[in-house]
């Protein structure tokens, strides 16, 4: 996998919705310690649930395939 610069996204702190239900906000907190909110228009949430839902998946299967004792440990019930 090529490797991935950009900013580092620490936390999502707020998140809400404008008046007129056209747009979503959702404020995120920077490597640097700085909050940025990012307004996303209405039609695109799903698309990105979609996209982010993928990428996580993705993500924990290379996360299994690295260490499989994560995957046992994800199947124990806390």
């Amino acid at each position: 996998m090529a490797d991935i610069s950009g900013v580092k996204i620490t936390d999502l702190t707020a998140c809400g919705a404008s008046d007129d239900g056209e747009h979503i906000w959702i404020t995120h907190r920077l490597g640097d310690g700085t909050e940025y909110p990012l307004i996303y228009p209405f039609e695109s949430v799903g698309y990105l649930i979609t996209v982010l839902a993928d990428a996580a998946r993705s993500a924990q299967r290379r996360r299994v395939a690295r260490d499989p004792a994560r995957q046992r440990r994800a199947l124990i019930p806390r």
